[in-house]
């Protein structure tokens, strides 16, 4: 589906608007940039918590890597208005992939714990942008990573509390979203304590 600049806002208010009034409407998102503007909700959403705690079942920690970036920044062009127009403040204004990585530097700076499990390990994260943060937040005790010994081939997840991100695709980021749901997190908590118990914990070093 094609989007343009207004739809992403619309998006994006739909989120904060969702989160800030607990609404129990489940969101559908298709696109790495829905995707960054889901992270970037849940991190604010957990570091306004008072648990302070994000637990995230992913492939290889994708929506914090360089390439993501790009893939964003790709996206944007797409979109881009004629310079002058009214518009274009908007777009400029428009920076999904650094509204996460603002949003998780936050999480940090304000006591937050992420907990990561990954089915992925092995793409190198040493010149990745996020390193030195992701790694001072390892040395504090405010991460902690493991990786699984095999694949499962389960759907990624995120949880923040009683809000949730689920995929059914890693590959086109489809995926579903609510932030005020009483049964799926708990469901997902209970995969996510299971899959820990699995992972083998590993220092965070330069690959991930």
């Amino acid at each position: 589906m094609a989007y343009d600049l207004q739809s992403f806002l619309s998006y994006k208010q739909r989120l904060e608007t969702c989160d800030t009034e607990n609404s129990t409407e489940v969101i559908y998102n298709d696109s790495i940039v829905h995707a960054a503007m889901v992270y970037n909700q849940l991190f604010q959403r957990a570091t306004r918590s008072e648990n302070k705690t994000v637990n995230m079942f992913c492939g290889s920690l994708s929506i914090l890597r360089d390439s993501t970036e790009k893939k964003i920044a790709e996206e944007r062009e797409k979109i881009r208005p004629k310079e002058g127009t009214s518009d274009w403040a908007e777009w400029e204004n428009f920076q999904p992939f650094y509204d996460v990585k603002n949003a998780v530097k936050d999480f940090f700076e304000k006591g937050g714990k992420l907990n990561v499990v990954l089915e992925n390990r092995g793409k190198s994260i040493e010149w990745e942008q996020m390193y030195p943060l992701l790694k001072d937040a390892y040395d504090k005790g405010k991460l902690y990573i493991g990786g699984l010994p095999i694949k499962i081939g389960l759907d990624h997840f995120t949880i923040v509390d009683n809000a949730y991100r689920c995929e059914n695709s890693d590959e086109r980021k489809t995926a579903i979203c609510c932030f005020n749901d009483k049964q799926v997190p708990d469901v997902l908590m209970k995969s996510f304590e299971l899959l820990k118990r699995m992972a083998v914990p590993f220092a965070f070093e330069k690959t991930c």
